[in-house]
């Protein structure tokens, strides 16, 4: 384990404060061990090289063995002495003073995102809002083509002829007058002009939705005008005008009128459609 930054030391101080460990001061130690323990033999009686760290016991060299300034700096071999092998009093004297702060690092990529966890439970659901209030009605929209002419409808009963008045007195007979030159002839005068009309019972018409209705003429009478009536409620009329019962387009007999509902609740009602016949 490397020391942290408060425990460093200045390693080239201490390198020349301690001695380097080789076997030249392995050899001296040991012979400064031999004069002190007084043993039976003489130094320049071993044969060279003869002792070395195999014949060495653990612990057999201590301080108080080793004579001063015996082991120097260019004794010891580089790397022989490592952090731990000092002791804690000697690396608090030979510690220098923390550096400055080093610059900060560049930030590091982003790391995997994790798994999605798991849904959760799903909440009540809310009370249903009030009702918005009803919009404005929409713009008429164009007026479709006219449907196909349905069959004429039966021709109604002849209504009941007026009395005859009486006959006037008979005047006294002029003088026979000068017969005058002929007049020329005049155009042939309108024929007898006939109402016709149609009742129609609403029920419950939505509002917005329409509805048309057509007027026939007898046979042989044309179409000269047309009318409408409503009922109880509000109709709105958006289309009144003569057509014919032939899908040629000839002759105009029949009056169609087409109308709507413009308020905001269901008619009822019994719109009148009349059509004016001449013949």
């Amino acid at each position: 384990m490397s020391p942290n930054r408060s425990n460093r030391i200045d390693w080239r101080s201490a390198a020349k404060r301690l001695p380097r460990l080789t076997y030249a001061n392995v050899v001296a130690t040991l012979a400064l061990f031999i004069a002190l323990g007084g043993a039976a033999y003489a130094t320049n009686s071993l044969p060279g090289l003869s002792v070395g760290s195999r014949q060495l016991k653990p612990k057999a060299v201590r301080t108080g063995k080793i004579a001063n300034r015996a082991i120097t700096r260019v004794k010891i071999r580089r790397g022989a002495i490592r952090y731990a092998h000092l002791n804690p009093k000697l690396v608090g004297k030979l510690s220098g003073k923390p550096g400055p702060a080093g610059p900060r690092g560049p930030r590091g990529s982003a790391g995997i995102a994790g798994p999605a966890g798991p849904a959760g439970a799903t909440g009540l659901v809310g009370a249903t809002g009030p009702a918005g209030i009803d919009g404005l009605p929409g713009a008429t929209g164009p007026a479709g083509p006219p449907g196909i002419t349905g069959p004429i409808g039966p021709t109604g009963a002849t209504g009941i002829g007026g009395e005859t008045g009486p006959t006037g007195a008979t005047g006294i007979a002029g003088s026979t007058g000068a017969t005058g030159a002929t007049g020329v002839t005049g155009p042939a005068g309108f024929g007898e002009l006939e109402l016709v009309t149609k009742t129609v019972s609403v029920t419950n018409l939505a509002p917005g939705n329409s509805l048309s209705i057509w007027v026939y003429c007898p046979t042989g009478k044309t179409v000269v005008s047309g009318g409408f009536a409503g009922g109880p409620g509000t109709f709105q009329t958006y289309q009144s005008y003569p057509t014919s019962s032939d899908l040629s387009g000839e002759p105009l007999d029949t009056w169609w009128m087409s109308f709507y509902n413009a308020s905001n609740a269901n008619l009822n009602g019994n719109p009148k459609v009349y059509a004016l016949c001449q013949g």
